[in-house]
C-alpha cells in the first residue's frame, strides 16, 4: 500500500515494524528508531533485518509518537481547513 497505513496503526501501539523500504513505509519508519528497513525482497535481507532488530531496544513511546503527525484527529482538521479554505474563495 502506497501510504502504510498498516505500519502506521501497528507503530501506533509502540510496536516498531520491520519493512521493505520505499513508499510509504520510508516516510513512516526511520531506521533503527522506530523500525528497521531492508531493499530487497530477498530471505537474506529479511533474515539480517530481523537480525538488527533483536539488537535494538526499541523505545515504545517514541515508536508511537513517530506516527502521531499521522492521527484521525490531525487527518480532520487539515480536511476541515482546506474546506473552509475552498469556501473562502
Amino acid at each position: 500500500e502506497d501510504f502504510g497505513m498498516a505500519t502506521a496503526e501497528i507503530m501506533s501501539y509502540g510496536v516498531p515494524v520491520i519493512a521493505k523500504s520505499g513508499g510509504g513505509s520510508s516516510e513512516i519508519i526511520k531506521d533503527g528508531i522506530n523500525g528497521v528497513l531492508f531493499s530487497q525482497l530477498t530471505l537474506d535481507e529479511i533474515r539480517t533485518a530481523l537480525a538488527k532488530a533483536e539488537k535494538i531496544a526499541f523505545d515504545p513511546t517514541v515508536v508511537h509518537a513517530s506516527v502521531n503527525k499521522f492521527s484521525v484527529e490531525k487527518f480532520r482538521r487539515k480536511i476541515v481547513a482546506i474546506i473552509n479554505e475552498t469556501q473562502t474563495k
